[in-house]
Order: structure tokens, then C-alpha cells, then sequence
């Protein structure tokens, strides 16, 4: 039997993890300032919350009262470095998740574009990693035939989940070049290229970000 690592088992999870840092780029990038401000804040909250629940569950614990005492004090630099009372920012509105971002977008094609990405995309790697049954189902054949010694379906699902990981990895890098212009357009046109001979939704995905035109 082949381990988790050689059978390909955690694309779908790379591949999700992928898509969070893209919904998160051009989430960010369509309103930089006042989008990095709700980050930070909100992650603020977060860990706020994190250390409310570390002191209510362990706060008795001698073996915690350094880790909270530190945590709390770096919980306060923190906030005078955004520059905000704790009060303020124990109220940020939650950073919102991908599924939620495309009620915040304020380009009505970004929004379409993080629909189709949770349409084809998100769901599907969500499915197979939390092991509902259209996740189950997607892999079953695979590790059915896998189980009496055949290879053959698992080396397609296989293939096909690292071409989608290379997909949406080139996707993010294209975002972050069509925003930044590191200068390494050409090897993503060239890229994309060799992407869209041999996957349908790649060609989708460039067309739809106009990379033909960003990334210049």
C-alpha cells in the first residue's frame, strides 16, 4: 500500500490551502488599505479570543502563567502598534471566509471570479479533505482499485490533483504579479501556456483574470 505522501492523499488539502491565500491576495488587493486594516484587526480579535480561552480553560495552571503572562504582554504591543484601544478592536467584524468575500467585493467581475473559484474549485478540495460523501466518492474508485493491486486510477486522480495545485499556485503567483510587477510575467505567460494545453480550466481561469493583458 502506498503512504499517504507517494499516493497524492494530500493535494486536495494543498490545493484548498492554495485557494485560501488566493481568495485572500485579490480580496486584499481590490481595497489594500482599507482591507489590510480589517486583517489586522481582525486577527487581533482572534488571538484576543485565543488567550480569553487559554486563561478561562488553564488559567489555574501554574505550568501556563508564563506562556499567558508573555502572551498577553505581546497581545498589547500589538494593538499599540495598530494603534488602537483593545476595546476598539474587540469588536472588529470577523475577516470574512472565501465562500463569504464575494459579498464584500466591490468589482462585480472579482466577485463572479470568486464564484466560479468556489463553484469548481473550493467545494470540491473541501469535500475530499473534510470526507463528505461527494469527497468519499470522488476517491473511492481510486483506493478500491488500489486495494487489489491496480495503480491505474489512483496515478490519474493522482495527476489530476497536482495539475490543479500547479494551476492555482500559478494563479497566485499571477495575481501578486499583475499587482506588484516583481518581473517574471513572461515565465508565467510561459507557463500558462504549457497549463492551458493540457487543462480546460486553465485556460478559463486565464481568460477570466485577463492575464493576457496584466501581466505585461
Amino acid at each position: 500500500m502506498a503512504t499517504p505522501a507517494r499516493d497524492g492523499s494530500r493535494l486536495p488539502t494543498l490545493a484548498r490551502t492554495i485557494l485560501d491565500a488566493l481568495y485572500t491576495c485579490i480580496f486584499l488587493f481590490e481595497d489594500l488599505p482599507s482591507r489590510a486594516d480589517w486583517y489586522v484587526c481582525s486577527g487581533w480579535r482572534e488571538l484576543a479570543e485565543y488567550i480569553d480561552r487559554a486563561r478561562r480553560d488553564y488559567g489555574s495552571d501554574p505550568d501556563w502563567a508564563k506562556y499567558l503572562t508573555d502572551a498577553q504582554a505581546n497581545l498589547a504591543n500589538l494593538a499599540q502598534l495598530i494603534a488602537k484601544p483593545p476595546d476598539e478592536l474587540r469588536s472588529t467584524r470577523w475577516w470574512p471566509t472565501p465562500q463569504q468575500m464575494d459579498r464584500f467585493t466591490k468589482n462585480p467581475a472579482t466577485a463572479a471570479f470568486f464564484g466560479y473559484l468556489n463553484d469548481w474549485f473550493y467545494r470540491e478540495f473541501s469535500q475530499v479533505s473534510h470526507g463528505s460523501l461527494p469527497g468519499l466518492i470522488h476517491t473511492v474508485g481510486a483506493l478500491r482499485d488500489l486495494a487489489k493491486g491496480h495503480t491505474e486510477k489512483l496515478e490519474q486522480l493522482r495527476g489530476y490533483h497536482a495539475m490543479q495545485v500547479l494551476m492555482l499556485l500559478t494563479t497566485f503567483y499571477s495575481e501578486v504579479e499583475g499587482e506588484l510587477t516583481i518581473g517574471v510575467a513572461s515565465d508565467l505567460k510561459y507557463v500558462w501556456e504549457m497549463l492551458i494545453q493540457h487543462n480546460p480550466f486553465a485556460k478559463e481561469i486565464y481568460d477570466r483574470r485577463r492575464y493576457a493583458s496584466r501581466l505585461t
